[in-house]
């Protein structure tokens, strides 16, 4: 692994569950040895993912009101650290760097898109309008996350970059669980409307109704916890369906597993789909631009209409019944993880941080 060498401070909203937290998490604990690499957390929360490296510090409180102060706290560790790049992830974080570009106009600033741009009304688009020229480059997830940006802001696509998230193989291993008399269906991500677990229960309720040995499980929380409990308690008797909650281990969760689902109505590019890869599961997601740039039908996933609760069936039902197709996409699967490798996103961002940011005729 390379070593950056320009001292570099990232900023992020909070280390809740979020597939950019996770992203972060994944760097620092790699770059756990790297004295100028240093990461602000804006704001607690009660639920958050440790990072283990000694350069993270976490604003101590969950307000989201404390503006003066936390700007106070990034320019001590501006001034301490002699940091030169400020690497923004989310929305709070992007704002926040604008702020601290305007006093500190020598810093390079480099925002992070994970794919807030392609929400119907995305909190940070003003940022990229009205404060454009500010922004040194910007390193989106996706190409679909891209030309949406481009599309929305009118950003130049000559300040953009490219940069896949990658999957921790260190963390993430292949389980040699061997199936038993119950199949265990997962769902991991935040629970909103637009990541699809109302569609995801429905379809796997109907195909319960024939397989009375399958058991459907849901990772994570979010505001429609409570409608997705009710909705499960009415589709589900209890020894068939089972709520995790917040897992902070999701290699352990996927472990368990037999397939996991991702039925997102939108993704800018997706975290679970590569991590269960990894796990050595099947995935069965919705064709959507974002994750599809990755994942393609009957090759290294099943994939379905979005939306579609009878297509979703219809794929769960082939995953379930094809074990010598299921080998072929495990197989095809390994090459898509060679592409997300923390490898390859080390050395696209150091090329990133070279060529396109710290280069003299930047």
């Amino acid at each position: 692994m390379s070593k950056i060498q320009v001292n570099t401070l990232h900023i992020i909203d909070n280390l809740w569950l979020g597939g950019a937290q996770t992203v972060v998490k994944g760097i620092f604990e790699k770059y756990s040895q790297n004295e100028n690499f240093h990461l602000f957390v804006l704001r607690d929360t009660d639920e958050k993912m440790s990072v283990e490296n000694k350069n993270v510090t976490v604003y101590h409180s969950s307000s989201r009101f404390h503006f003066r102060a936390t700007i106070r706290q990034i320019q001590k560790i501006i001034k301490k650290e002699n940091i030169e790049l400020l690497h923004c992830h989310l929305p709070r974080s992007q704002y926040t760097g604008i702020i601290i570009k305007l006093i500190h106009k020598k810093i390079k600033l480099v925002f992070h898109e994970q794919g807030d741009v392609i929400d119907p009304f995305p909190l940070n688009l003003p940022a990229y309008k009205f404060f454009g020229n500010l922004i040194e480059h910007v390193i989106c997830c996706s190409d679909f996350v891209k030309n949406t940006l481009e599309k929305k802001s009118r950003f130049p696509g000559e300040k953009i970059s490219v940069l896949y998230n990658f999957v921790d193989r260190d963390v993430f291993t292949a389980s040699d669980r061997v199936p038993g008399k119950k199949i265990n269906i997962g769902f991991a991500g935040r629970l909103t409307q637009h990541k699809g677990w109302r569609d995801f229960l429905e379809a796997t309720a109907k195909l319960s109704q024939k397989r009375p040995n399958i058991c459907i499980h849901i990772a994570g929380t979010g505001k429609d916890k409570r409608k997705m409990l009710d909705t499960a308690k009415s589709l589900f008797p209890d020894s068939q369906f089972m709520y995790h909650g917040f897992v902070k281990k999701m290699d352990d969760f996927y472990r368990e597993m037999d397939f996991i689902c991702m039925p997102s109505h939108r993704e800018p590019v997706g975290m679970v789909h590569i991590e269960a890869m990894a796990s050595g599961k099947i995935v069965i997601a919705s064709d959507v631009p974002g994750m599809n740039e990755l994942l393609i039908h009957n090759k290294n996933a099943y994939l379905f209409e979005a939306g579609n609760i009878n297509d979703l069936q219809i794929k769960l039902s082939k995953a379930l019944d094809n074990s010598e197709k299921n080998s072929f996409l495990l197989k095809n699967a390994e090459k898509l993880l060679t592409k997300v490798s923390f490898s390859a996103f080390d050395e696209n961002l150091q090329k990133i941080y070279q060529n396109k940011i710290l280069a003299p005729d930047n």
